[in-house]
């Protein structure tokens, strides 16, 4: 359906005269996870919050990923963990630091969404947080950053909130 161009890897030649929305959608999740594939490196906040907005930004409730990094801070891998309703995701801190330990993580970025739109943290999500931070610790596992996607995305860390 879509090519890459040689002169330029952002530049894609469409192949075919239609393409149906589900088609595009696919082209750009091959292109994410190509963009994002193990061994990309998370080297600043706002990759970071581009990376789970793509991942995380469309989904119709909450759920919970973590991406798992090296000491470089290149992508392990992600996965999403949890999934809940329209306002609540519940989250196993211990599993957290255990899916860390299993892919040898010295290093997570965590988030959620909010389906609403609004990224600002709930009291709820702060304290979330700082059980997964105390979980990780344990195991000798940094927490970088806990990012919240809604319309925007909202980095704990950012925020002086880590």
């Amino acid at each position: 359906m879509f090519i890459e161009t040689a002169e330029n890897p952002n530049v894609f030649q469409l192949l075919g005269e239609t393409v149906t929305a589900d088609e595009i959608i696919e082209a750009a999740n091959e292109i994410i996870n190509k963009r994002f594939a193990k061994g990309a490196r998370f080297d600043s906040p706002d990759r970071a919050r581009h990376f789970f907005k793509l991942k995380l930004g469309e989904k119709d409730r909450e759920v919970f990923g973590v991406a798992y990094l090296d000491a470089q801070n290149r992508l392990i891998a992600f996965e999403e963990l949890f999934a809940g309703g329209n306002q609540h995701v519940t989250v196993h801190p211990g599993v957290v630091a255990k899916r860390a330990l299993q892919h040898s993580a010295p290093r997570v970025i965590l988030a959620h969404n909010h389906p609403s739109g609004d990224c600002n943290p709930s009291p709820e999500d702060l304290s979330m947080t700082t059980s997964l931070k105390q979980a990780l610790m344990l195991v000798e596992v940094t927490l970088v950053d806990h990012i919240i996607v809604g319309k925007q995305c909202y980095s704990l860390c950012d925020n002086g909130q880590i």
